[in-house]
């Protein structure tokens, strides 16, 4: 897991080229502005979209794994609370779907991160996240999601 601001995206994009193309778009894109929808990047391989959703108790929300694509997250509104935790030793909750690429998980003991814009994190399939919480209060957020495809 990666968390960092804008301010240093481009020490990242050297690390892997699909993974630097997902970088270089979510700084395009965080300055650029989008509405909600899909924006095929480079078909499968990269992706991105961009939703309007209100944040939620973490009581509601699953950990959530991915294996086919890393997850690039970003806010272009609002404030949201993501939980972490290392993938390895995690109870499955529903079984791992490969037609949409996720696995859900029970909790355990996590690490709290906080996005609003300008900070960008990057979920490896190893990493274990719950996106989309809030923690004192609901509230509105635009959150762009990149997806770079790892297999």
């Amino acid at each position: 897991m990666t968390l960092d601001t804008l301010d240093h995206v481009r020490q990242y994009m050297g690390l892997d080229p699909t993974l630097g193309a997902g970088l270089e778009y979510l700084a395009r894109a965080a300055v650029t502005g989008l509405a909600d929808g899909r924006y095929p990047i480079d078909g499968e391989r990269l992706r991105a979209s961009v939703s309007t959703s209100r944040t939620r108790e973490p009581e509601a929300v699953p950990f959530e794994a991915h294996r086919q694509y890393i997850d690039i997250q970003y806010l272009l509104s609002g404030s949201e609370t993501i939980y972490w935790m290392p993938r390895e030793g995690c109870v499955v909750r529903q079984e791992y779907s490969v037609e949409k690429d996720i696995e859900l998980l029970e909790d355990g003991p996590a690490s709290v991160l906080i996005l609003r814009p300008r900070i960008f994190a990057v979920f490896f399939p190893h990493d274990a996240h719950k996106p989309g919480c809030f923690s004192a209060r609901q509230e509105e957020v635009q959150k762009l999601v990149i997806k770079v495809r790892v297999t």
